[in-house]
């Protein structure tokens, strides 16, 4: 997996600038960091594997309707909460939260029973006992902040590279170099897809009209 330096170095490349005379690293990478949430968005979107992330044990004491202190810092989306009996020690005792919205209006029991996501926070019907959990979710990943950083996702230097490229001289006025160079880096945006699923699932990722919807949401005046 390709480090964020593998991908300023090509955006150098494409602004005609390997010496560094103009585009260092210090002035790039906020450049690189934006491209890189943009592709982020995409690999959500089509559920790559990649970011998604499978909490430790959570301990959650009676009486207490949320995950509290031990939410992951980095949730994008929850897809599953599981749970069982405090104390226990067999992965057959995990039993489905059922997830509801809204969490219905019942006495609390031994048991969570139900969740939901709401304001950004995985709520239930707190439990008269004790209880372990452990949560399947979605996760942003870590931003590169230096060259040395990894990108996070197979062959994301393909897109991040022109991208990057793109995003910086756009903000110098060269709009129509910046429209070439955004063209480029939706070229790579299927592949790179691809190349997640392929590491990450054995099911195909949903197809999303990327040209269209890319130009809108990433590209946008370009």
């Amino acid at each position: 997996m390709a480090t964020a330096g593998v991908a300023l170095d090509e955006a150098r490349a494409l602004l005609n600038d390997v010496s560094t005379q103009y585009f260092s690293n210090t002035v790039l990478i906020p450049y690189l960091q934006k491209a890189h949430r943009e592709l982020q968005v995409l690999l959500w979107e089509n559920g790559i594997d990649v970011i998604k992330e499978l909490t430790a044990v959570i301990d959650i004491p009676a009486n207490q309707p949320n995950l509290g202190v031990s939410a992951p810092a980095n949730i994008l989306t929850p897809i599953r909460l599981q749970e069982r009996k405090d104390g226990s020690t067999s992965e057959n005792d995990w039993t489905d939260v059922t997830e509801s919205d809204p969490l219905p209006s019942m006495e609390p029991t031994s048991s969570i029973m139900y969740w939901t996501w709401r304001e950004e926070v995985v709520q239930f019907i707190a439990s008269t006992e004790a209880r372990e959990v452990k949560l399947s979710y979605t996760k942003g990943l870590t931003l590169p902040a230096a060259a040395t950083d990894s990108i996070g996702f197979i062959l994301g230097e393909l897109y991040l590279g022109p991208r990057t490229a793109a995003l910086a001289v756009y903000a110098v006025g060269n709009i129509t170099r910046a429209s070439e160079l955004g063209v480029d880096a939706n070229i790579w945006i299927p592949k790179i897809i691809a190349a997640n699923v392929k590491r990450g699932q054995a099911t195909p990722a949903r197809k999303i009209p990327y040209r269209r919807g890319l130009r809108r949401f990433i590209v946008g005046g370009f």
